[in-house]
């Protein structure tokens, strides 16, 4: 999907359950002949969970979940091992795992 981000639907812009959201995303992904398939790590620091996906796959797009200063969840768009793209509307930064104190990785692939 050679997609710009500004053409990505915001998914959780209204905060709804996880489970809302992640129906909306499979919704707006099924044109596309995609479907998310989520893989979990353990709560390392953030660099050495951009330095391990880095290594696994250098030009790989994926969603980064974790957590924020304010104690919530937040999702980034990565390439390799940068952060290509922070949708917050307060540029909160990601600093550490999520919930239950690990990443959630997010990759698309074909169905």
């Amino acid at each position: 999907m050679e997609l710009d981000y500004t053409q990505v639907s915001h998914f959780m812009h209204d905060n709804p359950e996880p489970s809302v959201a992640m129906q909306r995303l499979r919704d707006w992904l099924a044109p596309f002949g995609e479907a998310p398939f989520i893989m979990h790590l353990p709560g390392e620091p953030l660099e050495l969970i951009l330095d391990h996906m880095a290594q696994l796959n250098p030009t790989s797009v994926y969603l980064l979940f974790g957590g924020t200063r304010g104690g919530g969840g937040h999702v980034v768009v990565c390439k390799g091992g940068k952060i290509e793209w922070n949708p917050s509307w307060t540029d909160e930064p990601l600093i550490g795992p999520g919930a239950g104190d690990v990443w959630q990785v997010m990759v698309l692939g074909r169905v």
